[in-house]
């Protein structure tokens, strides 16, 4: 029997939660540089203007995950 491969949705929603991920470790790298070198102010500027954006963000890659999850569990 030959394994199923995912569909497009899932896969999609995969690289999307990764490059989210990815995007969180940058920011948060950033911002303990910023704190590291007293730039603090750019970073807390940052976060103000970004904070929400990134929340937002995140809630719709995880119910993008969740759909696509759903979606497989009904395909199996």
């Amino acid at each position: 029997m030959k394994p199923s491969r995912p569909r497009l949705l899932f896969w999609l929603s995969c690289q999307l939660l990764k490059y989210f991920l990815l995007v969180l470790f940058g920011f948060t790298l950033f911002c303990l540089l910023s704190w590291t070198f007293g730039a603090l102010h750019i970073a807390t500027l940052l976060m103000s203007a970004l904070g929400k954006w990134i929340l937002r963000l995140g809630i719709l890659v995880l119910g993008f995950m969740a759909t696509a999850i759903v979606c497989e569990s009904v395909r199996q």
